[in-house]
């Protein structure tokens, strides 16, 4: 990871060539289409990774999917093997999907629908994608979190984190993710606040940009 990188363009960074080019023989898409899913797919989680942390105590709760489900750092090591290996690729959708499922009310189908809208690629190869792609991020931020010390440092680092770089993944966020997924943001510091200001960082961010 390069020094002072945000973990969103740390995500972006993984998306080599490379990896599109497993993914699209994998997913049996054309490599752009897979290349504007996987975009899709790393702006949507973290945007809503940014909102579940948000709520009270969730951010220890991401904390602990993460150790259950055993992240360390070896996905963003080798990141085309989830495209290449079977057995790495078999445990990436199943810890994939549970990640999904603890962000998202409709879980992996409902991201899936989204990017499959968005990228022009077919439901079956965003649900391939999602999962897969899932995986790794939650890998990108155990391996963020991991040298912060006790649980409670580590869920203040994490949120954050996450704060820190949400102007850059609002900027990318397609409509339909933000009106399907209610993504907020964090909130307004009360320096950035107007007299009537939004209620939400995202929505300040939209007013103003």
């Amino acid at each position: 990871m390069k020094e002072n990188e945000s973990l969103y363009r740390e995500s972006l960074r993984l998306m080599t060539p490379a990896l599109l080019e497993q993914a699209s023989l994998f997913c049996g898409e054309g490599i752009g289409q897979v290349s504007n899913a996987s975009t899709v797919i790393v702006t949507s989680l973290y945007a809503r990774l940014t909102d579940f942390v948000q709520r009270p105590n969730q951010a220890v709760t991401v904390l602990e999917h993460l150790k259950e489900c055993g992240h360390n750092g070896k996905m963003i090591d080798d990141p085309i093997r989830l495209f290449t290996d079977e057995r790495t690729s078999s445990r990436a959708e199943l810890l994939g999907e549970r990640t999904l499922a603890l962000l998202l009310p409709g879980g992996a189908g409902q991201l899936a629908t989204l990017v499959a809208q968005e990228s022009g690629v077919s439901l079956d190869a965003a649900r391939v994608l999602s999962s897969r792609l899932a995986c790794l991020l939650t890998d990108a931020v155990a391996v963020r979190v991991k040298a912060s010390g006790i649980a409670r440092e580590r869920a203040v680092r994490l949120v954050r984190a996450l704060q820190a770089q949400f102007s850059d993944v609002a900027a990318h966020l397609p409509a339909l993710v933000v009106r399907e997924l209610a993504i907020q943001g964090p909130p307004v510091p009360v320096r950035q606040q107007e007299k009537a200001a939004p209620k939400s960082w995202l929505a300040s961010f939209f007013r103003f940009a």
